[in-house]
C-alpha cells in the first residue's frame, strides 16, 4: 500500500464530521463519527490531507441524502482493504438488502462457512467503511444489537432510519 497515493479529508453530515480516506480506485475508510483524525493517522501514515475534493463532495452528498431517506445506498467506489477473509465478509454485507437485518450466522452460512461465525464477527468489527459496508445490519441471533465502532446508539439509529427495526 506505500506505493498508493492516499487522500484524506472530512465531510460533514448530520453537525458531525466524519473522516475518510481514498485512493484512485475509491474510498478505503469511512469512518464513524467516534473515529477521529489520529485513526486515519494511525492507518493510513501516507495520506495527504486534502480539502476539496469531488469525491468527498459526492459522499458527503450520498450521506445527507441517506440520512433524510432519500438514498438507500452510498454510491461511491470502494477498494477494500483486508485480508482474503475480511474482503470476501465485507462483500456479503453489500448484499444485506436496506431495511433488513441478518445475523452473524446468516453471514457465515452465506460464505458457506457456518462454522465461522466468532471469525465472521472479528472481520465484521474490522469492516472502515461506515454504512457503505452495512456492517450495523448484522444483528445477533437474539435479535438483540451488539458491539458497533459508532456505537449501540448508532447502529439503533441507523437500523430505525431504515424501518429495519
Amino acid at each position: 500500500m506505500n506505493n498508493i497515493n492516499l487522500l484524506y479529508g472530512k465531510i460533514h453530515v448530520l453537525n458531525e464530521v466524519i473522516f475518510v480516506v481514498r485512493d484512485e480506485i475509491g474510498f478505503t475508510y469511512i469512518g464513524s463519527p467516534n473515529e477521529g483524525e489520529n485513526d486515519i493517522k494511525n492507518i493510513f501514515k501516507n495520506a495527504t490531507f486534502v480539502t476539496n475534493d469531488p469525491w468527498f463532495n459526492k459522499l458527503e452528498k450520498n450521506f445527507i441524502d441517506y440520512f433524510k431517506g432519500e438514498k438507500q445506498a452510498l454510491e461511491v467506489p470502494i477498494h477494500l482493504i483486508g485480508t482474503t477473509f475480511q474482503v470476501a465478509v465485507w462483500r456479503v454485507l453489500d448484499l444485506i438488502p436496506y431495511g433488513k437485518t441478518w445475523s452473524y450466522l446468516d453471514v457465515a452460512k452465506a460464505l458457506g462457512a457456518p462454522q465461522k461465525v466468532r471469525a465472521v464477527a472479528n472481520a465484521i468489527g474490522k469492516n472502515k467503511l461506515f454504512v457503505r459496508i452495512p456492517c450495523h445490519r448484522v444483528i445477533g441471533t437474539d435479535g438483540k444489537l451488539h458491539g458497533y465502532a459508532g456505537g449501540v446508539d448508532l447502529k439503533e439509529r441507523l437500523l430505525k432510519l431504515e424501518k429495519a427495526i
